[in-house]
């Protein structure tokens, strides 16, 4: 981010949206999803569970 050019909030608003805009989409096969090893060991997680508990 830019430093804006005042402290005033459009300026400040400004500089972020900039932020926000030059961010890129998302692709599926850029996501990586799994499962710690040992989070179905937790007695309250059922032994079939195949709920995330890592993302990158």
């Amino acid at each position: 981010m830019e430093k804006p050019i005042s402290v005033r909030p459009e300026h400040i608003r400004d500089e972020k949206v900039k932020v926000l805009e030059s961010v890129l989409p998302i692709k599926d096969e850029d996501i990586v999803l799994g499962q710690y090893e040992g989070y179905r060991d937790d007695p309250t997680v059922p032994d079939n569970s195949n709920t995330p508990t890592f993302a990158s």
